[in-house]
Formats: C-alpha cells, sequence, structure tokens
C-alpha cells in the first residue's frame, strides 16, 4: 500500500461514511486528529488500514510506549491481526523533543516490520512519525531530500487541504481529551445539547432579523464581531446561531465579509466553521462561503475549494462560487489571482478594510461595496 495515495474514511454518521483523500505523509497526518476526535499531546496513535480504508485509530500513552515496548508491539499485532488490517500508520505525538519517544516508537516498528516480512498475511508498516516542537519527522526514511533529519513544520499538516475537507465534512476534532469527555457526556454538553441551543437560538434570531432594517442587521452583525474579536474564544452555539441568522442577510454578510482579514483569517476560519458544522441545507450556505472567504484571505485555497463544494451541495451552483472557481482551480490565492473573484477582494476588501462602519455603506445602501461575484 502506497501512503501517498492512501485514503482515509470515517463515519461520524453510521448512515453516511465520510471519504477524505489525503495526499503523502502530510496529508495522512492531517486526518489523523479528526480520525482520533481530538489533537494528541504525549501520545502514540495507530491507524489501521484495510487496503484504502480506515477501520481503527488506537491511542496510547507516550509513556507507556516507553516503559513497554514489548508490550505495545504485542497489543498492536493482536489488533491487527484481530481486523485483518494490511497497513499502519504510527505517530507519536510529544510536546518537546523526547529520544526515549523516537527511541521505543522505532524498536516497535521495526518488530512490526519483521512480523510482516515473516508472515505473508502480515500488515505493512507505512510509516513511523514523530511529532515534537511543531515538527515532524519519519523514523523510517533515510532519504534526506524528502525528510530532513530537523524535520519538517507541522504547521503545513494543520493547513492541509485532507484537514478542511474533514472540517467542512463536519468531522469534529475537539482541541485536547477533556474537551472529547465532556462533548460525549450525557450532562448536557454533548453535541446534541449544543444543536438544540444552536436550533432555538437561530429560529429566535430568525424571527427578530425580520423585523429589522438594513442598518440594523448590519449593526448587529458588527456587534457580535466585535465581541468575538475582543475576547478572541470560540462562540458558544447561541451566538453562532444568532451569526447563521445574520449571515443570512446580505448587509450583515457584507460586514462578515470585511472583517476577515490575512491576520485574522485564522480565528474567522475557526468561527464559521462551528456554525457551519452546526447547520443543516440552506442555513450553511453563508457559512460555508465565509469559511471559503477566510481560507481565501489565508492563502489557502484547498479550504476556499472544500467550502465551495459543501456549499454547491446545499445550494447549487451561485455566483460567487461559479466566479471564484478558476481561481482555486489554478492555485490562485487573494493576494496573486488574476481571476473577477481576485480583483474584487483586492478592489474592496483590501481598500475597505479598517473603515467605519458608517463610511462603508455603498450603492443602493449596502453596508459593503463587494462586487457582485462576492454575493450570493
Amino acid at each position: 500500500m502506497d501512503p501517498h495515495t492512501a485514503e482515509a474514511t470515517g463515519a461520524p454518521d453510521p448512515a453516511e461514511t465520510v471519504v477524505l483523500r489525503p495526499h503523502g505523509l502530510q496529508g495522512l497526518l492531517a486526518t489523523v486528529p479528526y480520525l482520533l476526535g481530538f489533537h494528541p499531546r504525549e501520545s502514540l496513535v495507530a491507524v489501521l488500514f484495510e487496503d484504502r480504508r480506515v477501520v481503527l485509530t488506537l491511542r496510547l500513552d507516550s509513556d507507556d510506549l516507553v516503559a513497554h515496548p514489548p508490550d505495545v508491539e504485542d497489543f498492536l499485532l493482536t489488533q491487527l491481526r484481530r481486523l485483518e488490517a494490511t497497513g499502519v500508520l504510527l505517530v507519536a505525538y510529544t510536546d518537546e523533543e523526547a529520544q526515549d519517544v523516537a527511541a521505543a516508537l522505532t524498536a516497535v516498528c521495526l518488530g512490526l516490520e519483521v512480523v510482516g516480512l515473516l508472515d505473508p498475511d502480515g500488515a505493512e508498516v507505512l510509516d513511523a512519525v514523530h511529532v515534537a516542537a511543531g515538527r515532524y519527522r519519519s523514523l523510517t526514511c533515510d532519504d534526506t531530500t524528502c525528510c530532513p533529519p530537523e524535520g519538517r513544520d507541522y504547521a503545513n499538516v494543520l493547513s492541509d487541504a485532507a484537514a478542511a475537507d474533514a472540517v467542512v465534512h463536519g468531522l469534529p476534532a475537539w482541541s485536547d481529551r477533556e474537551d472529547l469527555r465532556r462533548s460525549v457526556l450525557p450532562s448536557g454538553s454533548g453535541p446534541d445539547a449544543r444543536s438544540e441551543a444552536f436550533d432555538q437560538a437561530l429560529v429566535r434570531a430568525l424571527m427578530q432579523a425580520g423585523t429589522l432594517g438594513p442598518r440594523d442587521v448590519a449593526e448587529a452583525m458588527d456587534r457580535l464581531l466585535t465581541r468575538i474579536e475582543t475576547t478572541g474564544t470560540d462562540p458558544d452555539p447561541t451566538t453562532l446561531g444568532h451569526l447563521v441568522a445574520l449571515a443570512g442577510l446580505s448587509d450583515a454578510r457584507d460586514v462578515a465579509t470585511l472583517r476577515i482579514e490575512r491576520e485574522s483569517a485564522a480565528l474567522w476560519s475557526r468561527v464559521w466553521s462551528a456554525a457551519a458544522r452546526l447547520s443543516t441545507g440552506l442555513a450553511a450556505v453563508a457559512p460555508l462561503g465565509l469559511v471559503g472567504v477566510s481560507a481565501w484571505a489565508r492563502g489557502t485555497e484547498h479550504w476556499c475549494a472544500s467550502a465551495s463544494r459543501r456549499r454547491r451541495s446545499s445550494a447549487g451552483n451561485t455566483v460567487w462560487s461559479t466566479c471564484c472557481a478558476p481561481s482555486w482551480s489554478t492555485g490562485s490565492t487573494p493576494m496573486s489571482g488574476t481571476g473577477c473573484g481576485a480583483r474584487a477582494w483586492s478592489a474592496t476588501v483590501l481598500s475597505a478594510r479598517r473603515r467605519p462602519l458608517s463610511r462603508r455603506k455603498g450603492e443602493n445602501g449596502r453596508w459593503a461595496r463587494i462586487a457582485g461575484c462576492l454575493r450570493t
């Protein structure tokens, strides 16, 4: 099995299988937090494959790996044989460089490779990777041209296209195990409670928005975004419901678009992705569009294209996505593209940013002078 063409699948909903198509080692690493459900720390993660399908994702404490490498190897062999897996990806995560973890992972990897050579039905070790101090490196590759000894920047993994696909398909990756634990506890803090709070807030906000004029909805959006930007914290489901309701109105959506700058794109990408995950049907169209704009401002065209595909599936083709498609297909970013979407971005958003709301009012009472190709 070639890890450069591996396909990882997960199933957040028993009725729907989500298909991710990572490319290369970086793409495979990008899918790990979404297969596991959270971003691991001080952990050994094993992803078991059956051909191109993920059959199981396991996590062990890195302390256990260091203290008992033979036991870890035996445990992994048991799982590989039980599931008749054909391949396994091993990834150790540590906050700092840890030579003992790297050595133990190498020993486990060699043990599994020996068993694979002796057993014709044994699983192949696709790679053994150590992620530490913001970098990652393969422990099985000696080619310094593709795997330099100092490793590669892990930030590239976090922004890989496979991670973008996982986000827009609704696969959760909580920040740590504690967040994941809280999400599944039957104490009112899990996904069902979040969805209920979001739905209630969305309905209330939609009813209220219907009684407001263009200036009022624009100012309401501005107040919400200012509060999020000031606190720097992720909004709760109630706030997300209000954001989605307002984003469905062009005057408020223009304000949200103008807020998205290169420096703040990561924050707004996170906020609007959370809103899109809780939304269904037509309600998801506006937040997904803003996910795309955030990705574009960040220079991450993969996210932009991914959000557009999900957006089209919710509401069909739109002028916005149709105009921007040529730029994405050529890998253009908002600063380098030449299509009408890029011209709209440079001619309006870049010139209008940081202007007071009272000065953003444009033609026909619109709050932001955004070209028609950025409107739905």
